[in-house]
């Protein structure tokens, strides 16, 4: 059964009795009236892969994030953690359909690069931002600053993370929200969304190396095996 924390996770809120309940949509224009940033296009009537009925909006959600080190015990255990703005889960980017996402990341690690990946995105004309070192760009090297835009061209529940190695093990991730056309309103609260992660208690660098390594036997490292899971809400820790 799970059992549930309160702690430890930093300035995040996520999964938390005071963290904020989410709208249909957040502010922007609404064309000709419209009773929502999106018009009348619907979940039905239109397909969102199709460019042309992606919405312009003319709005641009900007964000200014710095990831660093730090120590945190999500499920109760102390750990080196890598963290943006000092939140485990990250903070949440939300937007409506059709916007631009601006993202100014300052690497404040101590010797590691980094890069962040956005789950899901399109990337239409924008495949330079998609986050992927040694694909789509350098990794941001400590101290400097890499400002991410792109646009919102699907709608729906997501996830960014480090596309970095594996830093996302240890905390390099967060959520995404794009609201737009729902099939189906017929809920009383939108509490947001559930991050759910195995979660090792061990630096994702010595994870890599036991991936690389392992054998059946053991010899020289075991396959890393997961100490639990980790979920935002409610705030619980399966063990």
């Amino acid at each position: 059964m799970p059992w549930c924390l309160d702690f430890f996770t930093g300035a995040s809120s996520l999964g938390q009795l005071s963290s904020p309940r989410f709208p249909r949509f957040i502010n922007g224009p609404h064309p000709g009236g419209a009773a929502t940033p999106w018009g009348g296009r619907t979940a039905s009537n239109t397909n969102p892969y199709h460019l042309p009925n992606v919405p312009n909006t003319g709005m641009t959600r900007s964000y200014a994030w710095t990831i660093t080190n730090t120590t945190l015990a999500p499920d109760g255990v102390s750990l080196p953690l890598l963290v943006v703005n000092g939140q485990f889960p990250g903070p949440l980017i939300e937007a409506n359909w059709g916007d631009w996402i601006e993202v100014a990341v300052t690497n404040g690690l101590e010797i590691e690069g980094t890069a962040l990946h956005w789950h899901g995105f399109l990337q239409t004309s924008t495949p330079y931002f998609d986050g992927v070192p040694g694909v789509s760009q350098c990794p941001i090297a400590p101290g400097k600053t890499f400002t991410y835009r792109f646009r919102a061209e699907l709608y729906g529940t997501s996830w960014w993370h480090s596309h970095y190695s594996s830093q996302l093990v240890n905390g390099l991730t967060g959520p995404i929200i794009v609201h737009g056309p729902a099939s189906d309103n017929d809920y009383d609260i939108d509490v947001g969304p559930v991050m759910l992660s195995d979660w090792f208690h061990d630096y994702y660098v010595n994870l890599v190396e036991d991936i690389f390594f392992a054998t059946e036997t053991c010899d020289p490292h075991c396959p890393p095996m997961s100490n639990n899971m980790v979920c935002s809400f409610p705030r619980c820790v399966k063990s």
